[in-house]
């Protein structure tokens, strides 16, 4: 093989210095290397100790009868690989913070709305805050995966017509490779999915230290690292992070001249619906026309919940976007309902029930959990 340096005739010289560091390889020597490099990644994986994954709210929800299955955002494996098959009397919950009830306005002292519904079954949570149609609809085809004997699967008003902002973190491509190989969305996976995915969907995901390399590194770093992490989050000056699709064309197209660093929630809900479209959402219209179909052919008894809003909410500028969302959400919804998919219609007296902590997400859940009680406990004893 040609040497790493070509050197001019004036400093041949440097080669007997450079001839140690960077011997030529041949490719037999090349050969053995891959080779070696194989066989150690391969004693890793079956030498590597199991380690417990770290899950957001893992714990609290262990508290109340809750089993986590998704991850944190910033794991590539975006939900949980340990359990394959779920017990028989399982009910999966899917969605995002509508599922969360929380009374105090700081903090992270969530009580999650399956733990306030007595369903008699083992109830397994799968949650991405800020998650996006796509993240739940990803986190349903896992969830069907792994053969529930019911699924609830909530659905966010606020992103249900919005093509500009699909997605919310990219480790979703990671699990998406593998779970989008159907005749449904085998699309998404050149539209959406690098070379690295691909990789990972292959291999990585089945290598324990590839695979649970998040939770190593957590169990790695030291204790003070993290807190002061936190620290340091804690004093950084609130900015604009443009990784979010929707604010970067909201704040760099359709309004510019608006402050957005001082944004409270409400705010940002308010220009989340008022950038729902019906009229070009067709990403949003066909995940929405796959999830029924892939609910349709397993079979599973799933109960389809589009999250209710905060009335006051149909006193502002996004009622016009809110109406059309909802009546689009029936329209397509309502064409699938059958025998193993339910909508769940809210009655007028428990909505009145609901308290609001913004426009979205609950303080008090009122009478809701013993309306889905009743729904839920008559299609489990059928099973």
């Amino acid at each position: 093989m040609n040497k790493l340096f070509n050197f001019p005739d004036e400093l041949k010289f440097l080669e007997k210095f450079t001839s140690d560091l960077f011997p030529e390889q041949s490719k037999i020597s090349l050969l053995r290397i891959i080779l070696w490099g194989m066989f150690f990644l391969i004693c890793a994986h079956f030498l590597a100790p199991s380690i417990e994954p770290a899950l957001p709210h893992g714990k609290r929800m262990e508290q109340v009868g809750i089993t986590a299955l998704a991850s944190t955002p910033s794991d590539p494996r975006y939900t949980r690989l340990d359990i394959k098959k779920v017990p028989d009397n399982s009910i999966i919950w899917v969605g995002g913070s509508s599922l969360t009830v929380k009374e105090e306005e700081e903090g992270e002292n969530y009580t999650f709305l399956p733990s306030l519904v007595s369903t008699g079954a083992n109830q397994y949570l799968s949650i991405k805050m800020a998650s996006r149609l796509l993240d739940t609809y990803t986190m349903a085809l896992d969830a069907i995966e792994r053969e529930p004997d019911a699924l609830f699967i909530a659905l966010n008003p606020f992103w249900l017509a919005n093509d500009q902002s699909a997605f919310f973190k990219t480790n979703l491509m990671n699990r998406g490779t593998q779970l989008w190989a159907t005749p449904y969305d085998w699309q998404l996976i050149p539209l959406l999915s690098s070379p690295g995915n691909v990789l990972w969907a292959m291999a990585g995901s089945h290598h324990n230290v590839v695979a649970n390399g998040y939770d190593y590194l957590r169990e790695i770093m030291p204790a003070g690292n993290k807190t002061k992490k936190k620290k340091a989050a804690a004093k950084t000056q609130k900015k604009l992070s443009y990784n979010k699709p929707l604010l970067f064309w909201i704040s760099q197209r359709y309004d510019t001249q608006t402050d957005y660093t001082s944004f409270d929630v409400r705010q940002w809900q308010l220009k989340a619906m008022e950038q729902n479209d019906t009229s070009s959402n067709f990403f949003a219209q066909k995940m929405l026309r796959n999830l029924l179909e892939n609910i349709k052919k397993s079979g599973i008894p799933t109960f389809l919940y589009l999250a209710p809003t905060d009335y006051k909410l149909a006193e502002t500028s996004a009622v016009q976007n809110l109406r059309a969302v909802q009546a689009q959400f029936v329209s397509i919804a309502s064409q699938y309902e059958s025998d193993n998919i339910r909508l769940v219609r809210i009655p007028f007296s428990t909505y009145d029930s609901l308290v609001f902590r913004d426009y979205l997400h609950l303080s008090d859940s009122g009478n809701l959990p013993n309306i889905l009680s009743s729904e839920i406990n008559m299609v489990m004893e059928k099973q």
